[in-house]
């Protein structure tokens, strides 16, 4: 059994129980699955650095936006540019005003 599927077995078992038997539930369930734990946590560590160690090799993010100036005028223009986006509303609150497409 895996061990979402031992932590979901175990909720189950606790139901109903004291406070008491929870805590030593979990205390033996943490000393029999010390090293899956560990493990996967190792899995998440390593597939963590692998997605930030891409990251870095892609470079710097591109902060020039070339249709428009800023990030949301190119979403904006983005959105507004698909064949099946018929209308789009956005609603500027802080200058107070609005922008249908």
């Amino acid at each position: 059994m895996e061990l979402k599927e031992q932590l979901e077995a175990l909720k189950t078992s606790l139901e109903g129980k004291t406070s008491e038997e929870i805590k030593t539930a979990i205390k033996g369930f943490e000393t029999e699955f010390k090293t899956a734990v560990e493990d996967q946590i190792g899995e998440v560590k390593t597939a963590m650095q692998t997605e930030i160690d891409a990251l870095k090799e892609s470079g710097q993010i591109n902060t020039s936006y070339p249709i428009m100036e800023t990030p949301l005028k190119t979403l904006i223009k983005g959105i507004t540019s698909m064949d099946d986006v018929t209308s789009f509303h956005f609603i500027d609150r802080k200058n107070k005003r609005e922008i249908s497409k």
